[in-house]
């Protein structure tokens, strides 16, 4: 259910001039990741959350994009965890709190999240949201290294 929404979201093209396989509605997104996320699909949660966000195929609802983040990333989903850390860290939809910003970081990186395990090695060498700690910017950028992604070290 949350590839159909995908899809929709998305649209599927193909690079001839025909028509494409699938036109792009937000409308029916929406239906499929509502299914897919009343079956408990943590995808579809948090693809429901971003069509709130951007009031396509359903009305703009800042508190339905926040409370569907928020379940998706309870349920495990590193993104909506990131999503929440960003609104936190910048006051997007919420008011701005970079210490509830860091700790939503932080379990995003704990899922994996390597975008996630940099921002809190970032926060940690400079102190943002918590007291500097080099060890807490160590680990995650050996967590970050683990991963096989590049790591920009930090000043």
């Amino acid at each position: 259910m949350a590839s159909l929404g995908l899809l929709y979201k998305n649209g599927l093209y193909r690079r001839d001039p025909l028509p494409p396989f699938l036109a792009r509605s937000y409308s029916e997104a929406a239906r499929w990741f509502r299914l897919g996320s009343d079956a408990g699909n943590l995808r579809a949660i948090a693809g429901l959350a971003e069509l709130y966000a951007i009031g396509k195929g359903v009305p703009n609802d800042i508190e339905q994009t926040f409370a569907l983040h928020l379940r998706a990333a309870e349920g495990g989903w590193s993104r909506s965890a990131e999503a929440l850390a960003h609104m936190y860290t910048f006051g997007v939809y919420v008011e701005k709190d970079p210490k509830r910003g860091l700790a939503w970081s932080k379990r995003a990186a704990d899922m994996g999240s390597p975008s996630s395990m940099s921002d809190v090695a970032h926060s940690c060498l400079h102190g943002h949201g918590n007291p500097r700690d080099l060890s807490c910017y160590a680990k995650f950028v050996v967590d970050l290294l683990e991963t096989g992604r590049t790591v920009h070290f930090y000043r």
